[in-house]
């Protein structure tokens, strides 16, 4: 409509946070700074390979600075970068929970744009992103839900970004009961050869892999897996939230 259909669309209809309702002082955004101050675990110094907190949060600038844990530094993940906005917990899992349901595309994509002014770029050694690929939902839940949140969440940050959208060459090869039911060892069994790709081998290609919760990486391990066999030779990993495990020590790599 332009600028003056804009303005009297913002009188008529005033712009209100998706998270509180409350009105937008700055119009464009989707969530007013308080709400936005409350996400779990903003800015924190973590991993950039397993997401674990780093001890020492006292550093300046951003949140994500290449530092590698231990473990990750023992024996290295099957990706190159992970990026998360904060923990699942809260006012962030409200909103994961919300774009999960049978109306919650719309909002998956919001968070979607939203997300993409905190994801750091380039990613270390990244120079480009060729392809922004979805954790993939069944086919069966995707008809029942009507929508996979991780795709809506890809179509928001690729949109603002101008990353390419990959939607479909990565699939689920059969139905997998939820994560968020089973401990650490189920999950890595419950994922474990679910995953394969029916696109063009790639060369040389870097991929984006997006998904709304990181909690042992047994999902994020398999689509790695997958993602290298058809040939990407780099990985990063943007996850909304870093989730909780039912032990203490989380079963990540294979």
């Amino acid at each position: 409509m332009g600028f003056w259909g804009d303005g009297l669309g913002d009188l008529v209809f005033p712009p209100r946070c998706h998270g509180c309702g409350d009105l937008l002082a700055a119009p464009g955004k989707p969530f007013c700074l308080p709400c936005v101050q409350k996400i779990p675990g903003l800015n924190l110094h973590r991993c950039t390979g397993c997401g674990t907190i780093k001890p020492d949060q006292t550093l300046t600038g951003q949140a994500t600075d290449g530092w590698h844990c231990p473990s990750c530094i023992d024996k290295p993940l099957p990706w190159d970068f992970l990026f998360a906005l904060g923990s699942y917990d809260g006012q962030l899992r409200d909103w994961i929970l919300a774009q999960k349901g049978r109306r919650g595309e719309w909002f998956a994509e919001i968070l979607g744009r939203f997300w993409a002014d905190f994801i750091p770029f380039p990613f270390q050694s990244f120079e480009k992103i060729d392809a922004v690929i979805p954790v993939p939902r069944h086919w069966t839940k995707r008809w029942w839900f009507g929508h996979n949140p991780a795709e809506g969440l890809a179509r928001g940050l690729g949109g603002i970004k101008g990353w390419h959208l990959d939607r479909f060459p990565l699939f689920r090869t059969r139905p997998t009961a939820r994560q968020s039911d089973l401990t650490p060892n189920q999950r890595k069994t419950n994922v474990k050869g679910a995953f394969a790709w029916r696109g063009r081998l790639q060369k040389n290609a870097t991929a984006l892999l997006v998904d709304d919760v990181y909690t042992t990486g047994a999902t994020m391990m398999e689509c790695s897996k997958t993602l290298k066999a058809a040939g990407f030779s780099q990985i990063a990993i943007a996850v909304l939230a870093l989730g909780k495990t039912r032990t203490t020590h989380p079963v990540r790599r294979g």
